[in-house]
C-alpha cells in the first residue's frame, strides 16, 4: 500500500503552485500540463508529476521565488 501522507504534501505542493497563478482554473491548469507532457500522465508517480509540473510552470512564468 502508498503511503497515504503523500496525499496532504500532493495537495499542498498543488495548492501552493495554483496560488502563483490564481487566475487559472484548476483544470485548464492541469489540462496545460498534461498537454505540454504529450500525456495523459495516468501511469506518471506523484513526485515525478510534481518536479515536472513545477519545471512546467517555470518555463511558463519564470523561476519561482524561493
Amino acid at each position: 500500500m502508498r503511503n497515504p501522507d503523500r496525499i496532504d504534501v500532493i495537495c499542498n505542493e498543488l495548492a501552493r503552485q495554483w496560488k502563483r497563478y490564481p487566475d487559472w482554473r484548476f483544470m485548464q491548469m492541469i489540462t496545460g500540463f498534461t498537454v505540454a507532457m504529450q500525456s495523459d500522465c495516468f501511469y506518471m508517480e506523484d513526485e515525478p508529476f510534481i518536479e515536472n509540473f513545477k519545471e512546467w510552470l517555470d518555463g511558463i512564468f519564470g523561476k519561482e521565488d524561493e
